[in-house]
């Protein structure tokens, strides 16, 4: 009897905890999408794309500070550190300046610029060093070949430049549209960086893998047919695309995408540790699902 009591309180329990919704952020009173651009998440900050300023909003959901793209610019992405700092990936700037990564403080104040001519960032993500890494480009009348790669110091410093555009494709590469956050995209993990590349109008896409030292781990071309774009890389290394039709996990030892659970009503936005982060359809909220549910 007591067995059986037991077996049963174990079930019981297992339902409960079955039943107790996924963590969830609400952002009370606040707009995800003035524009047409998506929010970008990152450690647990959200980035929302205003017509003339970035409104970022804390892990807890509150408003945290505004700030306008730095000498007249246009901020493409932004990427925020565990402590708040930010990197912004800044284009169309005036001459004196040219393109490059703007570094704020948690208060939305300019501490350094990078300025990158002729290499142009698109993206930006910061890695578990703090240090920041960008995904770009450059006008090939001005640079016929360049490191796609760049990894920077917050103060600014080049640390490196990896990922030779010569050996990608001889296609020219299709640039994302300036407020069309997402076209390409970066993201971190605990020992390596990722990226997401569209080149060849379209045609190929791939996503590339390299160490914290720039040395690249692998590439995977996506299968023809398949319209997913990845979004979330998780703290282990797991890289999940929301497709039309579902969630996929990248298989590394095969190079083929296949459907996973959890299934949201929402769009995936990026990875909080080893949970997927869901933004919920036509609401300030975000879902936080573990990744192996």
């Amino acid at each position: 009897m007591y067995k059986l009591l037991l077996f049963v309180c174990i079930l019981l329990s297992q339902a409960m905890s079955a039943s107790e919704p996924v963590r969830e952020v609400s952002y009370r009173g606040a707009d995800l999408a003035p524009t047409n651009t998506r929010p970008t998440f990152d450690h647990g900050y959200l980035a929302v794309y205003d017509p003339e300023k970035i409104n970022i909003y804390g892990p807890d959901g509150a408003f945290a500070f505004s700030f306008a793209p730095p000498h007249g610019g246009l901020t493409v992405s932004v990427a925020v550190d565990t402590d708040g700092t930010v990197a912004a990936a800044v284009g169309f700037m005036p001459p004196d300046y040219g393109p490059g990564v703007a570094v704020l403080d948690r208060t939305g104040a300019l501490q350094t610029y990078v300025a990158t001519r002729p290499y142009s960032p698109t993206q930006v993500c910061f890695a578990p060093d703090h240090s920041i890494w960008t995904i770009g480009n450059a006008r090939a009348k001005e640079t016929p070949d360049y490191f796609v790669l760049h990894h920077y110091s917050r103060e600014g410093k080049e640390l490196g430049a990896f990922l030779p555009r010569s050996t990608l494709d001889k296609a020219e590469i299709v640039e994302p549209a300036e407020n069309n956050v997402g076209a390409w995209s970066i993201r971190a993990a605990k020992d390596r960086i990722g990226a997401y590349l569209n080149y060849g109008n379209h045609k190929e896409r791939m996503w590339v893998e390299v160490g914290l030292d720039g040395k690249e781990l692998g590439r995977w071309k996506f299968p023809e047919g398949f319209d997913g774009s990845p979004s979330a890389f998780t703290r282990s290394g797991a890289i999940f695309a929301e497709a039309h039709y579902g969630l996929f996990m990248l298989d590394h030892s095969t190079g083929m995408w296949n459907p996973v659970s959890p299934a949201s009503d929402g769009r995936l936005l990026g990875a909080d540790g080893e949970d997927l982060v869901f933004w919920i359809r036509d609401q300030a909220r975000l879902r936080y699902v573990p990744a192996g549910e």
